[in-house]
């Protein structure tokens, strides 16, 4: 299995950029075999069953933007340069980069 396997086209206009207001109006996508359901969270509690498992992700999203000064020697003294770096996507590993 590659990860590439998981691949697929998503319009920007379906990825959510803020939470939801209200939060409990947020919306949750129930997969069961080939069947998919539109619910909400507050339904939540109605889809569990005994012995399902409820994994909570609560990580963030972070600016990814790096920032820092080079200096180096020249013929004409020290020379400092403010060096900043916008991370838009993970390097492309089939170009050879990490």
């Amino acid at each position: 299995m590659k990860l590439s396997d998981f691949d697929f086209p998503l319009p920007e206009e379906l990825i959510a950029t803020r939470p939801a207001k209200p939060r409990s109006s947020a919306r949750l996508l129930v997969a069961e075999g080939c069947a998919i359901r539109d619910r909400h969270v507050t339904d939540l509690v109605a889809e569990l069953r005994p012995g399902d498992r409820l994994v909570l992700n609560n990580t963030k999203v972070i600016p990814a933007r790096l920032g820092g000064h080079r200096h180096r020697e020249t013929g004409q003294g020290r020379v400092s340069a403010r060096v900043e770096v916008t991370l838009l996507a993970p390097p492309n590993a089939s170009e050879g980069r990490p």
